[in-house]
């Protein structure tokens, strides 16, 4: 599966060239997530497994989960430590109050348009291919923790 990984990275890098539009990605990516995860995680399935509101089943699971299930099908190595990244999002998520999370939400988004319209002069990757709203959290997670995906197994 390496070889899907390495093509989506190199499809989504194309679109991110300029140090400035990979910064505004490498912040903003990570506020669109814990806002996502957090505003989701009011929507709530079930109220708690065994009494504890901590494990309980909500919209921010089950989206966390679905895509976990995505990347584990593009490398299931890289997956497990980003798995435990993006459910620290998730908690963090939980505990903001809603009105911060939509700051956290819009704000995000504002930062990769500012990266696309100022520094890149290019449209967002997920213009070409949806799949790469999901490839973004990865990307950035790859960048930031040394993971590149010719190194991949």
């Amino acid at each position: 599966m390496p070889g899907r990984l390495s093509r989506y990275f190199s499809e989504y890098a194309a679109f991110h060239q300029t140090s400035g539009n990979r910064i505004c990605h490498g912040i903003g990516i990570p506020m669109i997530m814990i806002g996502l995860l957090g505003l989701l995680a009011r929507l709530t399935i079930t109220d708690g497994f065994g009494g504890s509101a901590l494990f309980r089943l909500d919209a921010g699971v089950v989206l966390w989960a679905v895509c976990l299930c995505w990347y584990v099908f593009l490398d299931w190595r890289m997956t497990i430590p980003f798995s435990m990244v993006s459910l620290g999002m998730y908690f963090l998520g939980r505990a903001i109050p809603s009105g911060w999370l939509w700051g956290l939400f819009l704000l995000g988004w504002g930062a990769q348009l500012i990266g696309h319209a100022f520094f890149e002069k290019k449209a967002p990757a997920f213009v070409k291919n949806l799949g790469h709203l999901l490839i973004g959290p990865f990307w950035i997670f790859a960048r930031i923790f040394g993971f590149s995906a010719s190194r991949l197994p």
